[in-house]
């Protein structure tokens, strides 16, 4: 249907268009010129707003139908397409948009139509294409036809048709239309609407528009088979079958492909949507019939256009006929003109090569043919007036009426009489004057009556006259004749002219100029008589001229003290000059004589008088005085000692530059301050706040402040307050004390950045006591403040105490086990040592005494330690806290036995081998005192049958008591002898059944007699015997009778027993009861059909006891529902016997349960399942209720089964996998429908079957496409609300479509609210604000005084600019909003990188700065730091920074100084006094005198590379390194030759020495031999001749006392004394020297 309605549209605006082209009465353009006007193009040119807005509604509402249905171009290629198709069937194929060629030759398309470039916009734009082709090609044809029916209708007498001219218009324009028309048809027969889709510049715009298309082609890809049927009869080629994608910038909304899918796959429709119904065919056929303009009483419409039609013919045709009546039409020749004619309406060329497209309509329409297209290529097919075939009529406005583009504007027939449409021009020739001879008396007149000569200038003043035929005769001023030649001339095209040498003679004034005029072809003597044509009379007015009056713009002066000197004027005047001068801020009553001389700007007013030549004039210029540049110079700073400030004195505030005024003009002292605060020589220091004061100081201007000079800051001198220490230590055999506090400083100027480096402290010795002094050394000072001062001392000694040391033994140990004893006594293996021991051999561990925890038996018992203590010298520094720790040992059991044990002598038979202990017995073994019993075990015998003299042993005899454990039996008491004798058994559970009275006396046992006292496990049967009635007779407790029991089973356990035979049992015989195995019933329980009762074969029912009653096989009980009872008797056929009456109970219900389901407490449910709908919407789980009743029976069972889609009765009956559960919660899926299906069973099997409605989870609330919620936005935004089940869209409370505009750059507020059917709510807050206060906040920034400080603001508003700029989108947002952020992004941009490359600048030097560790820098980074610091300076002179950034840069300046006077420390630190004074001592030279130098160097040296390590280049590092190195082989020499000196004084003097010295003489001269020449030479002579005289002396000694003093060689007793004494002598003298040597140590 669509389809047919757009080709039904389609064909009416294609005929009607191509018609208005043809119809070259103009007669169809009153009715249907509105086609041609809304085509696009024209609209846009036309700039009718109201057209455009309606094209672009359409298109965002139904895609490119303007490219379908109202443009001509496009149906044409249809025809086309059409018409190849007869040939071809599906000969399209999808292909991809040539995006680049579109949008290339649609920004070609906009560029020349902005330049006015015709030659390529008129001939891209579609509908002059058109109009092109058929005004060109089918026009010729049309006219020939017309002219055929002119001829016949002629011939017949008939003027409804007349005959015209068919001519070409224009060769050019005939070329562009029939290529363009070739190229068409050639691409509408290969491939449908690539001209659209490619070329065409407004197909390319409506493509863009297309894509937001409300309603268009989709496809349900659901539905789609995949043919390709589609894709190969879309002539756009913009079907993407495979895709399921349609490309809509390029669909022509052809409806093409709805008719030809099969599946009906595509529909044209608002959006693919579950549950939404497809929009309404009806009002978009009105619509289609409306735009047709198909009237409503279409058959008499028709029959008035043609009376119109012929009658308008007919009236043209007389008018051919009398036309030129008055005067044979010649032939004329084309003139050449240099600017075009174009028609009246037109306004001027500009505008019609501006608006016109060549469309060629006002061509077709023009009756005269004036109008045809031009040929040139600037103005090509652009239309123009020529008169060779016609003239245009007054009275005709055609062309202005139908230019649908507006570059010929309306214009009433009243206007067009009153526009000048060129000029005649006269060709004497043909004059009738001329030709005739015919006298003239005609007036002359004047067309310029009046004119103005200045004096002193170089023109002529010229009249323009109208002789009218007629001559000059001669020329007056006033009564003066004028010469003629020499004072005016009259020129060939009717002027007058009056030479400037004659004017320059007239003195300024009011002059009359007349003419006396004589009549062409008569020759007068003079001019009088009535028929004389009268004079022409013209004014003159001669006027002063204003002279000029030029000098040159100043650039003013710098002030120099001086007045405004005098300015060079440039004038023609001769008048006198007059200088004034004044303030530019005052009036002109300010204005004086007197130049001016300071600092300002001036107006200098410069006036020349009025002569006889010239008028007065006047000229004002501006002169401004400026101050002048000085400098302060010479300014004086004192040195300081470091106070943590950077403040600098000044001693003398300078003198400046210059100085025109004395003591008018002063220095006002500002600050100065050092470029940091930290201690230096020659220290920059730099100046601020210098201002000039003085009543001159407004003529200066201070251009700089003073330049920076050098001085001093010293360090300042310290100590450190407050130091202490920890009150007491435990003893550590150290001195070391730990400080708690490293003090205060005395003075402290920098905080943080200087702090104390904590050296350490030392008690005057380790042992143990109170009040002990503690002194201090190594502190230093640290931090970045650390060069700035001095410390005077080390902090002043303390006093603390050390306690003892709390030690324990570790390691004690004792034997691993032993036998249990009944003592707690262990044996210790090792005593242990102590678990700190600060002093060797000094401190010993005397041993105590071990025991376990307890006496008895064990594995890893406590053993624990008593009596332990500490020994040796230095025992009292410490203290024992505790024994030893326990350790574990095993105490292993003691072995004992168990004698005369007894059992019982005899026992009864009883399954078992026990046998009854009598005596449990006693010990052998027991240590006395120990608590132990004897836990009796078992006796057993050899088997448990029964025998005399049998075997019986013991076992699981054990042991109890407190000290059982401690005992372990060796073996079980020994066997014994003990006898069994047989078991008495009786018969239990012996009955006899009841029976009905059947005459005999037979009787049947009732159940199955037991054995009483069978021992478990024995194998035994009881043999019963047969029992009888002692009577036959009806009777209660009849004696019965049995036959005798007996036992069966094996022999040897027949043999263990004895059985007593039963008595005393009795039984009933009743009348006859049925039992119920005489019938049989179909349910006693709930039923939903008839209860019966059914007779089992030999026997029979009846509802009476009658034995000649009525018995039948079966009884029935048929109720609706209900409980019943059913009484009835049974009869044994075969006997005739009948039974006592029978009641058989029954519960019948054939009525069906009814049920409900409730989802969130709504009843939703249909009784008929094949009614159900999904019309129930939920946003949440879904909690459903299924209730069900049923009075009867009661319900059995409610099932449920959940579906996603409607089943028929059949196929929920069919169902099997139903659910048991009557309240549950639904999970709430997106977009899951489900059905509740119910089953309901009662408990007589009646079953029902109900089910909810269907219903939809939609828990996505509706989407808001386009804007974000509570968000600003400055461009107008498109927006769009994206639900399947979407119920209503407000915006700020009123009602809007689902897809509606925010208008953007204004300051407004949006609430949009979307609600879907299952309650979703998306509600959004939009803020919509100016571009321009994105911008505000930056709007004073200029690249000139942008910092960083402003980035976050450039940067927020950029990104404002940025992101809108990203997101927008030329369908919905202006071009002027777009032109507005473009101008911001340029700004921010800008600002941007001129902080960027300023924060580059100071990243780099910071980087460089701080990659240098002030702890590793060296003398080899000091010029790369130098120029760092340059650098920074530079940096510190520009305008960019923020007082941060510049507070930062100083800093940072700052710390790279400190890095050169790290450096210079570091440099300093090696180059110390202390250092050099002992350069040259090495070990080898090195004397005792050196060592308290030597050990300052070492200090120092150590100092220097602790301090500064890493500050040292590896050279200056290896030399260091060298030189301590040499410092302590030197004190080590010096420490050798001490230690050695020291040892040879612990000798004693030759003259006490003993042999017993000879080991400590051994050891020194060991210790000697070990020493250098020069250790040796600082020993000295004497301590060395000390060694040698000892030596000397134990010599002698040694052989003194190997050669007996008695002489009695033969006295052995002598001897054995002699050697037992001088071993004691020696022994003891050995003692007393170590004991000597410890007390050393």
């Amino acid at each position: 249907m669509l389809r047919k309605i757009r080709i039904t549209a389609a064909a009416v605006f294609f005929t009607v268009i191509t018609l208005l082209l043809l119809d070259f009465t103009g007669t169809l353009h009153a009715w249907f010129g509105w086609m041609a006007k809304v085509q696009l193009l024209p609209a846009v040119l036309a700039v009718n707003a109201g057209v455009v807005a309606a094209l672009v509604l359409l298109t965002l509402l139904f895609g490119r139908v303007y490219c379908s249905v109202i443009c001509p171009l496009g149906v044409f290629q249809d025809v086309v397409s059409r018409a190849a198709a007869r040939r071809r069937k599906n000969r399209f194929r999808y292909s991809r948009a040539l995006s680049w060629l579109r949008y290339g030759i649609l920004v070609l398309f906009l560029v020349a139509l902005a330049a006015h470039f015709k030659p390529v916009s008129n001939l891209l734009a579609p509908y002059s294409a058109y109009g092109r082709i058929v005004s060109n090609l089918f026009a010729p044809l049309y006219l020939w036809g017309n002219n055929l029916l002119a001829y016949l209708a002629e011939r017949a007498g008939s003027y409804a048709f007349y005959t015209v001219d068919v001519w070409v218009k224009g060769a050019a324009t005939l070329a562009v239309a029939a290529v363009t028309f070739i190229v068409l048809a050639v691409l509408a027969w290969r491939n449908g609407r690539t001209y659209c889709n490619t070329v065409c510049p407004v197909g390319t715009i409506l493509g863009l528009v297309s894509r937001f298309a409300v309603f268009k082609p989709r496809i349900d890809a659901s539905k789609c088979n995949g043919c390709g049927l589609c894709a190969r009869n879309c002539k756009a080629s913009c079907i993407d079958a495979k895709a399921h994608r349609i490309d809509y910038s390029r669909c022509v909304a052809c409806m093409d492909c709805l008719g030809k899918c099969r599946q009906g796959a595509i529909s044209f429709s608002r959006k693919p949507a579950a549950g939404r119904k497809p929009a309404a065919v009806e009002p978009a056929t009105v619509k289609a019939a409306v735009a047709a303009g198909e009237p409503a009483d279409a058959s008499r419409r028709k029959f008035l256009s043609l009376v119109g039609v012929m009658a308008c013919a007919t009236v043209r045709a007389q008018e051919k006929k009398v036309d030129g009546g008055l005067a044979v039409i010649e032939q004329k020749k084309i003139p050449r003109r240099t600017t075009p004619i174009t028609p009246p309406g037109s306004l001027a060329v500009r505008n019609m090569e501006a608006h016109c497209t060549g469309c060629q309509l006002c061509v077709a329409v023009c009756p005269n043919q004036v109008l045809r297209p031009s040929g040139k290529l600037m103005s090509l097919m652009v239309p123009e007036m020529s008169y060779e075939r016609g003239y245009c009529r007054p009275e005709c406005t055609k062309c202005s009426e139908v230019c649908p583009t507006g570059a010929i504007r309306p214009i009433t027939k009243e206007d067009k009489s009153s526009v000048q449409i060129g000029h005649a021009v006269w060709i004497a020739a043909n004059c009738v004057v001329n030709t005739d001879g015919v006298v003239v008396y005609t007036d002359a007149e004047a067309i310029t009556g009046a004119q103005t000569f200045t004096k002193n200038t170089d023109f002529d003043v010229v009249y323009k006259l109208n002789l009218n035929g007629n001559f000059v005769a001669k020329v007056y001023n006033g009564t003066e004749e004028i010469g003629a030649g020499s004072d005016y001339a009259l020129l060939a095209n009717g002027m007058l002219m009056l030479k400037n040498s004659y004017l320059r003679t007239l003195a300024a004034g009011e002059y009359t100029i007349r003419l006396t005029i004589k009549p062409m072809g008569e020759n007068y003597a003079d001019n009088s008589g009535n028929d004389a044509p009268a004079d022409v009379v013209l004014k003159l007015t001669v006027e002063k001229k204003a002279p000029t009056l030029g000098h040159k713009e100043s650039d003013g002066k710098i002030y120099d003290g001086k007045s405004i000197g005098t300015t060079t004027v440039n004038t023609d005047s001769d008048g006198a000059l007059t200088f004034e001068y004044k303030r530019t801020d005052e009036d002109d009553t300010a204005y004086t004589t007197e130049a001016p001389k300071n600092v300002g700007k001036y107006v200098i007013r410069i006036t020349t008088a009025e002569t006889d030549t010239f008028k007065a004039a006047s000229s004002t210029m501006e002169f401004e005085i400026q101050p002048k540049e000085v400098t302060i110079s010479d300014v004086k700073i004192a040195d300081k000692t470091y106070d943590g400030t950077t403040n600098a004195t000044i001693t003398n505030a300078g003198t400046l530059s210059v100085n025109y005024d004395g003591d008018n003009l002063a220095i006002v002292i500002g600050k100065a301050a050092y470029d940091n605060k930290n201690v230096g020589t020659d220290k920059a220091v730099s100046f601020t706040g210098f201002e000039l004061s003085g009543s001159a100081a407004g003529n200066y201007k201070l251009i700089t402040q003073p330049a920076d000079t050098t001085a001093d800051i010293t360090a300042k001198e310290i100590t450190i307050n407050g130091a202490t220490v920890e009150g007491s230590k435990v003893y550590d055999g150290t001195t070391d004390a730990k400080i708690t506090n490293a003090g205060t400083l005395s003075d402290n100027y920098d905080g943080e950045n200087l702090t104390i480096v904590t050296g350490s402290a030392a008690y005057d010795n380790k042992n143990v006591g109170t009040g002990k002094t503690v002194a201090f050394t190594g502190f230093a000072l640290a931090g970045d403040a650390a060069g700035n001062y001095t410390l005077a001392s080390q902090p002043a000694d303390t006093a603390a105490d050390i306690t003892v040391k709390e030690i324990t033994i570790n390691g004690a140990a004792v034997e691993a086990s032993r036998i249990y004893d009944g003592t707690t006594d262990a044996k210790i293996t090792n005593a242990g040592a102590p678990s700190v021991n600060y002093d060797g051999e000094n401190l010993k561990v005397a041993a105590g005494k071990a025991a376990y925890d307890n006496k008895n038996v064990g594995k890893g018992k406590t053993v624990t330690f008593t009596g332990f203590t500490l020994s040796g010298d230095a025992a009292a520094n410490y203290k024992l806290t505790a024994q030893p720790e326990a350790v574990t040992a095993d105490i292993t059991v003691k072995e004992i036995k168990i004698v005369d044990t007894a059992v019982e002598a005899s026992k009864v038979y009883d399954g078992s081998t026990d046998a009854k202990i009598t005596e449990k017995g006693t010990f052998d073994g027991l240590i006395d005192g120990d608590k132990v019993d004897i836990v009796t075990g078992k006796a057993a015998y050899d088997d448990k049958n029964v025998g005399n003299g049998k075997t019986v042993a013991f076992s699981d005899f054990a042991l109890s008591g407190d000290d059982a454990a401690n005992y372990v039996l060796a073996a079980q008491p020994a066997n014994t002898t003990a006898s069994i004798s047989a078991k008495e058994l009786t018969i239990s559970d012996l009955k006899v059944k009841d029976k009905q009275y059947d005459g005999k006396n037979t009787a049947a046992i009732d159940g199955t007699p037991t054995l009483v006292g069978v021992v478990d496990g024995d194998m035994l049967t009881l043999v019963n015997g047969v029992p009888t009635f002692d009577s036959v007779k009806i009777g209660k407790n009849i004696a019965i009778s049995f036959t005798a029991f007996t036992l069966s089973g094996d022999r040897v356990t027949v043999g263990n027993y004895t059985l007593t035979q039963p008595s005393g049992i009795t039984a009933n015989i009743v009348e006859y009861l049925a039992t119920g195995d005489e019938y049989s019933v179909n349910s006693n329980d709930w039923i939903n059909k008839d209860f019966v009762i059914t007779a089992k074969a030999g026997y029979a029912l009846s509802l009476t006891d009658t034995a000649n009653g009525v018995w039948v096989d079966s009884l029935t009980a048929s109720d609706e529902t209900g409980n019943g009872k059913l009484t009835f008797y049974v009869k044994n056929t075969a006997t005739g016997v009948i039974s006592a009456a029978v009641t058989e109970s029954y519960k019948i219900d054939k009525t069906v349960p009814t049920g409900e389901v409730k989802l969130n407490e709504r009843t939703a449910f249909q009784e008929l399942i094949n009614k159900i709908t999904f019309g129930l919407f939920f946003k949440d789980d879904v909690n459903v209720k299924l209730t069900a009743n049923d009075d009867a029976s009661g319900v059995k069972s409610v099932l449920y089964f959940k579906s996603d889609k409607i089943l028929t009765d059949d196929e929920v009956r069919a169902i099997t996998d139903w659910t048991d559960n009557s309240d549950f919660d639904i999970e709430a899926k997106d977009m899951d429908n489900f059905i509740i299906y119910v089953r309901i069973e009662d408990n007589a099997g009646n079953v029902t079957y109900i089910g909810s409605d269907g219903a939809t989870f939609d828990t996505t609330a509706p989407e808001i496409v386009g804007v974000e919620n509570d968000k600003t936005y400055y461009v107008t935004k498109k927006v769009a609300i994206d639900d399947e089940n979407l119920a209503s869209v407000t915006l700020n409370g009123e009602t809007v479509e689902d897809v509606f505009t925010l208008v953007g750059d204004k300051d407004a507020t949006y609430v949009i609210c979307a609600v879907d059917k299952a309650g979703n709510v998306t509600e959004y807050t939009v803020y919509m604000k100016p571009i321009s206060s994105i911008t505000d906040a930056i709007s004073a920034i200029t690249a000139d005084n942008v910092k960083s400080s402003d980035a976050e603001t450039i940067s927020s508003a950029e990104r404002q600019v940025l992101d809108i700029a990203e997101a927008f989108d030329d369908g919905e947002s202006t071009e002027d909003e777009w032109n507005k952020l473009t101008e911001a992004a340029a700004k921010c941009k800008d600002l941007n990188k001129r902080i960027a490359d300023v924060a580059d600048e100071i990243t780099r030097l910071t980087d460089a700065v701080n990659g240098y560790d002030i702890d590793k820098v060296t003398s080899a980074d000091k010029a790369d730091i130098e120029k760092l610091i340059a650098d920074i300076d530079a940096l510190l002179n520009g305008d960019n920074l923020t007082e941060s950034e510049r507070t930062a840069l100083e800093a940072l300046k700052g710390t790279a100084r400190a890095l050169l006077d790290r450096i210079a420390a570091a440099k300093d630190a090696a180059e110390a006094d202390e250092i050099t004074v002992i350069d040259g001592i090495t070990k080898d030279n090195v004397k005792l005198g050196d060592k308290e130098a030597l050990e300052t160097a070492e200090k120092a040296l150590e100092g220097a590379l602790r301090d500064f390590e890493g500050n040292y280049t590896d050279e200056e590092q290896e030399d260091l390194e060298t030189r301590l190195e040499t410092v302590k082989a030197a004190l080590a020499a010096i420490g050798n030759a001490e230690k050695a000196a020291e040892e040879i004084g612990k000798l004693p003097s030759a003259d006490d020495a003993k042999l017993s010295d000879k080991s400590e003489l051994d050891r020194v001269k060991k210790l000697l031999e070990g020493l250098t020449e020069n250790e040796k030479a600082m020993l000295g002579k004497d301590a060395l001749g000390k060694v040698d005289a000892l030596a000397e002396k134990i010599q002698k000694l040694t052989e003194k006392a190997n050669s007996p003093k008695t002489g009695d060689t033969s006295n052995m007793a002598l001897w054995i004394a002699l050697l037992f004494i001088s071993g004691g002598i020696v022994t003891g003298t050995t003692v007393v020297s170590k004991k000597k040597k410890r007390s050393v140590k």
